[in-house]
């Protein structure tokens, strides 16, 4: 997996650490200093990366969003995609023109890559699988005639790799050799040469494709909409592919997952909303939202990041630390919580093992075991949103230290679904407190 290219798009799970707190606590919001709409991230590491947006903004941080520099890439429009080779070299598309803006020495100046002059080409995704070679989609808005432009020179010349009448959004590289890219016509066109040659296969369903993320070359989601009664799309789709895409199978219906970011093929995450038809050429999604799956795709929690912004971009360039963008200006960071450790690196008074056997016994059994060291245990239950629905606290004498077990009498009442399990544990020579967690899932 490719984790230079977080490009807008859609890990570790969100854990509720905070107890005091009813919105996703390891989502810390950043300063950007601008109030434009964001949506493009590439990070090349946990701490040094890119993020651009309406009005030529282009941010970029160094020290893990704890500050962000304004760039000047010089254009007054619309910065779609970005992606990061490394500190210095970075590629973005643009929405005027189709064109490509290019920095070799870290966004200290810009230029302008012609990839085909036509003054009505609006470009969208973009991937570069080496600093020279790279892919470009532009097409005609409203969403039609779309090209994957190709470079094997960082830029100075493009070739039309593959034309479409369709609408081409974004796009996926699981390694340089094989390359996927999302379709109006419910297609996914496809490269296994390292983008030589391209070949568009059908999902089975006639979905308006923009989603999409492969895990490897066999593995993959895209996500889409289509059928419209009313004014309003009815079919909201997420499809799944396990051999590279020759067959596809649905997932979830429900979101419209037009960015997306998997750590694996279990956790991923999707930048999402409610898609509305507008007009017979043109569409639009509200309430655009940032959830996460920690099933393969098969259902789907929205992270309350305790703001009314759209987020519109979401990249993990690790599995402890994601950044999400959208209107406003804004950006979260999620940090993965760590255990705190005590004198000699031993850990003081968290459990080491958490068993969490619930479902059909009517019960959630918690098996714990502490250090010498231990103080009081709480033990909270937390649902997707962030309410706690259950918490207990069992003095350290009480509890002992070695194996330890409490049952919490589950609620037939409660609903179904995911819920995440904290136990914190105060040591008696240190003011720390340290943390251990599980994600439970219960069907009445």
């Amino acid at each position: 997996m490719d984790l230079k290219h977080c490009c807008g798009l859609a890990a570790g799970m969100c854990l509720v650490l905070a107890l005091q707190s009813e919105a996703a606590p390891n989502w810390v919001q950043q300063t950007s200093h601008t109030l434009a709409t964001l949506g493009g991230i590439s990070f090349l590491d946990e701490n040094t990366g890119f993020i651009t947006g309406d009005s030529g903004v282009v941010l970029k941080t160094k020290d893990g969003g704890a500050t962000w520099t304004r760039l000047s890439a010089g254009a007054g429009y619309g910065l779609m995609d970005v992606h990061a080779i490394d500190s210095n070299l970075l590629y973005i598309s643009t929405s005027k023109g189709g064109n490509v803006v290019k920095s070799a020495d870290g966004g200290a100046t810009w230029s302008v890559l012609a990839v085909e002059n036509d003054s009505t080409d609006r470009g969208m995704a973009i991937w570069f699988t080496s600093p020279l070679k790279g892919f470009v989609c532009i097409g005609k808005y409203p969403f039609l005639n779309s090209r994957i432009f190709g470079t094997a020179d960082g830029g100075l010349t493009w070739n039309a790799a593959y034309t479409t009448t369709a609408w081409i959004s974004y796009l996926s590289f699981p390694d340089a050799a094989h390359g996927f890219a999302t379709s109006s016509a419910g297609g996914v066109v496809t490269t296994t040469d390292s983008g030589a040659t391209w070949t568009s296969s059908s999902t089975g369903q006639g979905l308006f494709l923009s989603g999409v993320y492969f895990v490897n070359k066999d593995t993959g989601y895209v996500g889409g909409v289509g059928g419209v009664t009313n004014g309003r799309y009815t079919d909201v789709n997420l499809l799944k592919t396990t051999n590279g895409g020759t067959t596809w199978s649905t997932v979830n219906t429900g979101v419209v997952a037009i960015r997306m970011w998997f750590v694996n093929d279990s956790t991923g995450y999707l930048v999402g909303g409610d898609s509305i038809l507008v007009s017979s050429t043109d569409y639009t999604a509200s309430n655009f939202r940032l959830m996460q799956t920690l099933d393969g795709g098969k259902t789907w929690q929205r992270i309350d990041l305790g703001v009314t912004a759209d987020i519109n971009g979401v990249c993990f360039p690790s599995a402890n630390v994601g950044y999400v963008a959208g209107s406003g200006g804004t950006i979260f960071k999620y940090q993965a919580p760590t255990a705190v450790r005590g004198k000699e690196n031993q850990p003081i008074g968290i459990g080491t093992r958490i068993d969490v056997a619930a479902a059909g016994s009517g019960e959630l059994r918690i098996s714990y075991s502490l250090s010498a060291e231990a103080g009081d245990v709480g033990f909270s239950m937390y649902n997707v949103k962030g309410a706690c629905v259950w918490k207990k606290v069992i003095g350290g004498s009480r509890a002992g230290t070695g194996l330890n077990t409490v049952v919490f009498r589950m609620n037939s009442r409660m609903p179904a679904g995911m819920y995440v399990v904290t136990m914190s544990s105060a040591g008696g020579l240190s003011e720390q407190r340290t943390i251990a967690q599980r994600m439970v899932s219960w069907l009445p």
